[in-house]
């Protein structure tokens, strides 16, 4: 899984296209100062096979438009019943809070938490949780969840294609799973571990 830099990044319909033609399963559109014109321009730039991995963090209704993969909802967004799943499409949302973990969400796929390390993308966003804390309250979690680490990814300047390399940073757990992906560019999020 990818999450989109919040800005737009040089050839990024193309690096979005090149990463799911490599068979990343699932990319976060983030762009919060975008409007819903610019992202259905953007959306509209993406051929079939790379809208079916696009998961909208906004401007859901464009999923009426577009065959996207999912539906994200931040905790602004998140509404206060348990969600509805909403066949063909995945739900996710986000949590800061290890206390969030608590309340049944519904029909949720998957959700991302963080900060487990200091944000790249977020200045002065730091680690919150302590680690045996976290281990024991998401063990008890029955959603799969993506923890946020921070990487850098980026497409060599003399190559169309995207080289990566993959390192585990924490034990394999059945709830928590993670890797850095890195390279020398532009900063991303990453995740991994979904099933």
């Amino acid at each position: 899984m990818v999450i989109t830099s919040p800005l737009m990044m040089p050839n990024e319909p193309q690096l979005c296209r090149e990463m799911c033609q490599l068979g990343l399963p699932r990319l976060h559109l983030r762009k919060p100062g975008w409007s819903k014109s610019e992202a259905a321009t953007f959306l509209s730039r993406l051929d079939e096979g790379t809208l079916r991995s696009v998961v909208l963090h906004d401007w859901h209704e464009l999923a009426d438009k577009f065959p996207v993969k999912g539906l994200h909802f931040t905790e602004k967004t998140r509404p206060s019943a348990p969600f509805q799943h909403k066949p063909p499409l995945t739900i996710s949302t986000a949590f800061h809070d290890l206390s969030q973990l608590q309340k049944d969400y519904g029909d949720l796929d998957y959700a991302l938490l963080s900060p487990i390390f200091d944000s790249i993308s977020k200045k002065g966003y730091q680690a919150a949780f302590d680690h045996a804390t976290l281990a024991q309250t998401v063990a008890g979690f029955s959603v799969p969840l993506v923890a946020l680490g921070a990487m850098i990814l980026s497409v060599p300047a003399k190559s169309s294609l995207l080289h990566a390399k993959w390192h585990d940073r924490v034990k394999r757990s059945p709830n928590l799973q993670m890797a850095l992906l890195e390279h020398d560019r532009s900063p991303r999020h990453v995740y991994r571990g979904l099933p």
